[in-house]
Parts: C-alpha cells; structure tokens; sequence
C-alpha cells in the first residue's frame, strides 16, 4: 500500500508540472513524463522481487519446474516493458514506434516461450 501511495502522488505531481510546463516547453514534459516513469518503475521493483520469489517458493510447492516458472515471470515482464514504452512512444505522438515497441515485444515473449513450446510439442509427441 505504501508503494502504492508514493507511486500516486510521484504521478500527480509529474502530471500537474507536466501541465504548467507544457505551454512554454513541451519537449521538457517529455522529459518529465519520462522520468516519472522510471521513478514508478524503481518504485515497483521491490514489489516485483517480492511477487518473484513468492512465484517461484509457489512453483516449488506445486512440483512445477523453476525453469517453467523462470518462463512465466520473464514473459510477464517483457509484457509488461513492451505495453509501458509503448505508452510513452504514443505520448509522445510515435504511434508508428509504439507498434514497433508492441510487435517487438510480443516477438520476444515468443522467444523466451520457444522452451515451453517445444516441451508440449514432445509430451504430445510421446502421446501419439
């Protein structure tokens, strides 16, 4: 909750200088904008540690490999980082990079997936 708390009031106060700054330097809300986010982002890190251990302390309960869980928490972040700089590319009026940014981002989930698919590819084919 504290978390919470500190991240809100860092994006209102970034918000409301945004709005005083932006008719005399637009370039400089930007900036701002930018910057916001990767107070937030630090903000959110300690509890992305805590969620990751729980995960993987949750895996081990369960039977479930670490390198499945390890699967799990890398996509979930790589989503995560692709929707945030897409975000700020269309904030700042790059709709054709925000796409980019999504594209890449969804390309690269695949690829830390690849594992994963190939392991259901082989129980499947040790199914048939």
């Amino acid at each position: 909750m504290e978390i919470l708390i500190k991240a809100a009031a860092a994006a209102v106060v970034a918000a409301i200088l945004g709005l005083v700054i932006k008719k005399s330097n637009p370039e400089a809300t930007m900036l701002l904008a930018l910057g916001a986010v990767i107070l937030l982002l630090t903000f959110a890190l300690s509890a992305v540690t805590e969620i990751t251990d729980f995960m993987r302390e949750l895996g081990g309960f369960a039977g479930i490999s670490s390198s499945i869980v390890s699967i799990v928490l890398k996509t979930t972040g790589i989503g995560i980082m692709a929707k945030i700089s897409a975000d700020v590319c269309r904030d700042s009026g790059q709709q054709a990079l925000a796409s980019a940014v999504e594209f890449t981002g969804a390309a690269a989930a695949m690829y830390v997936a690849l594992p994963l698919f190939r392991s259901v590819l082989e129980t499947m084919e040790s199914l048939m």
